[in-house]
């Protein structure tokens, strides 16, 4: 397990001591905004994937298969993902203002809650003039990537491929591994207001306020010592910190989901694209992290079971993995009898 807690103490420490001697050094604030960079990628949980291996049924007893995170989505998508043209593929992190949970981002639980009302210079700063200029919009502007969670077959699940797969006619990722530079989360499911936490979950939600609140103080502080542009960029990176923790809550009638999450806020705006791949609706996406960063061996892409022609739609994705150099990926046709129904979809894919 990392040391979460250790990593934000040291990081407050810094920027104490770039503030406390800030008269003797003039570039002190190119320094604290280093920081805000640095906290921005800190990981507020310490989720990790299970070190103890699931157990397969009977029939397959000698083999063993930890719990695998799965991406579903269309088949324009991936091959959007994995464009000829582009040279670095990424996954594809879609705003969360579609999502199919209407709470998104309003669980607000009272540890940060609290936090967030304690700090009002923060969304001032942000809605004054020019703080458009940070590309932050309050109350939206949230990115992610959507994984969910399972042991055997989740990969190739027909429930998923009916909610999140485009009805079959789309493609999943699963992915055996993390990158240590990836903080992907499990999603907490709540009911609003935090009522009935169980005694583990206050505990978790408490973890992450102590972690955040001495960078508020520290917040404060440097809004004393900076100019206007300095103030902003700090107000932002907190701003960040904040929303992302509360689109890693969602309503506990979610919770068989078993999500897991990538997440994205205020990115700027000549980072934000569209996607034109849906037929009845646009929506904004970013790019996300590298393929190769998140596929690796044991890692397997799934074509879904009506998408037309799949022995060429497999052939076509092989060769999109391996034009671009990803290695010991697995790619399957789904083995589910399918009958196809109305369409739907999920915001995230």
């Amino acid at each position: 397990m990392k040391d979460i807690d250790g990593s934000w103490s040291a990081l407050a420490k810094r920027w104490y001591e770039a503030l406390d001697r800030g008269s003797q050094k003039l570039n002190y604030l190119h320094t604290i905004l280093g920081l805000v960079q640095e906290l921005e990628d800190l990981p507020l949980y310490g989720d990790e994937l299970d070190d103890e291996p699931v157990k397969l049924p009977s029939s397959s007893s000698a083999f063993q298969q930890r719990i695998s995170l799965v991406h579903y989505t269309s088949w324009s998508a991936t091959q959007a993902m994995f464009d000829e043209d582009n040279s670095d593929p990424c996954m594809r992190m879609y705003n969360y203002e579609q999502t199919n949970d209407p709470e998104e981002g309003q669980i607000k639980l009272p540890e940060l809650k609290m936090l967030e009302d304690q700090a009002v210079w923060i969304r001032k700063l942000l809605l004054e003039p020019g703080g458009e200029s940070e590309g932050i919009e309050l109350g939206s502007g949230t990115y992610g990537c959507s994984f969910s969670s399972g042991d055997i077959g989740v990969e190739d699940d027909l429930t998923y491929w009916r909610l999140y797969g485009n009805d079959g006619e789309g493609c999943s990722l699963k992915i055996s591994r993390l990158s240590s530079t990836i903080n992907l989360y499990r999603v907490r499911y709540r009911k609003k207001g935090g009522l009935d936490r169980s005694d583990k979950e206050q505990e978790e939600d408490k973890e992450v306020a102590d972690r955040v609140r001495p960078f508020i103080d520290l917040g404060k502080e440097t809004m004393n010592v900076a100019p206007d542009e300095v103030k902003r960029k700090v107000a932002a990176g907190l701003h960040r910190v904040i929303q992302a923790y509360y689109h890693l809550v969602k309503h506990v009638a979610y919770s068989k989901e078993n999500e897991w999450r990538l997440v994205v806020v205020g990115p700027r705006p000549d980072q934000v694209k569209f996607d034109t791949t849906r037929e009845h609706e646009v929506r904004r996406y970013v790019d996300g992290p590298d393929f190769a960063e998140l596929l690796s061996s044991n890692s397997v892409a799934t074509v879904g079971p009506t998408v037309g022609n799949p022995t060429a739609a497999r052939a076509y994705l092989e060769h999109l993995i391996r034009k671009h150099g990803i290695k010991y990926v697995k790619v399957r046709n789904s083995h589910q009898t399918y009958r196809q129904g109305p369409r739907r979809g999920r915001a995230g894919g």
